[in-house]
């Protein structure tokens, strides 16, 4: 499946709404099979390090994790930011109007 295929035209309103485009680019991760797949083995793997650690390791576990989800959207943003104003600047089909 092509995730494109259930998201939202980027457009510019939808890169300047930081929130948004922050749904846009979940969206997109959720929509991948291969990140789906990974996903479901982070969760496996996650339950098995839980039943291994002590309650107070494992909020510290849960807390590096958000920190590392966080960067990696962070990251996200920044390639769809970079990639929608190259295709604005390099686009591959003319605009209406121009000849």
């Amino acid at each position: 499946m092509n995730p494109t295929e259930e998201l939202p035209t980027l457009s510019p309103d939808l890169i300047a709404d930081e929130e948004a485009l922050e749904a846009w680019v979940d969206d997109a991760i959720r929509l991948d099979p291969l990140a789906e797949a990974r996903w479901i083995e982070i969760a496996e793997w996650t339950g098995w390090l839980r039943d291994g650690c002590e309650p107070d390791l494992w909020k510290l576990v849960l807390e590096i994790d958000a920190r590392v989800r966080e960067r990696w959207l962070d990251l996200g943003l920044v390639f769809v930011r970079l990639g929608f104003e190259s295709g604005r600047r390099h686009p591959l089909v003319a605009e209406e109007g121009s000849p």
